[in-house]
C-alpha cells in the first residue's frame, strides 16, 4: 500500500492569491462607473443624430474621449 500526498496545484495557489488581492471597495467603485457609462450610452442612443449634434453638452463630452 502506498501513501499519496495531495498538494495544491500551482494554478490553484495562483487563483487563491489573485482573489485575496482584490480590493472590493475599488471593484464596487469601478462597477458604479461602468453602470453610469452604460446609462449615458443608452441615453445618447435614444436621441436622434440631429438632436445629439445640436446639444453642445453631448458633443463636447464626446470630443474629450
Amino acid at each position: 500500500m502506498s501513501i499519496v500526498t495531495l498538494r495544491p496545484s500551482p494554478a490553484g495557489i495562483f487563483k487563491r492569491r489573485l482573489v485575496s488581492d482584490v480590493n472590493v471597495e475599488r471593484l464596487c467603485e469601478l462597477a458604479g462607473h461602468l453602470r453610469s457609462a452604460c446609462r449615458q450610452l443608452r441615453e445618447h442612443a435614444s436621441v436622434s443624430v440631429d438632436g445629439f449634434l445640436s446639444d453642445a453638452k453631448t458633443t463636447n463630452s464626446a470630443s474629450t474621449y
